[in-house]
């Protein structure tokens, strides 16, 4: 079983919020199975969003083609 997390975008999101999740699951990876969790983010489109810090950000999904997850953050 490959859990699916979704990491939610979207204009003015805190940097931590946001890229924080990403940061702390990605560098968990090596210490758990293989295929443990498929991790991305996702917005209303695919278009860039822009974050509270000023990042840009172009999401992996859009809400109506993303894989359905099994954890939204």
């Amino acid at each position: 079983f490959t859990m699916n997390i979704a990491v939610l975008l979207y204009n003015d999101v805190a940097d931590l919020d946001a890229l924080g999740v990403c940061s702390v699951l990605g560098a968990a990876k090596p210490f758990l199975d293989e295929g443990a969790f498929r991790l991305y983010t996702v917005a209303r489109s695919r278009m860039s969003v822009v974050t509270a810090g000023g990042l840009i950000v172009t999401p992996h999904w859009a809400f109506m083609s993303a894989p359905p997850p099994d954890v939204l953050i």
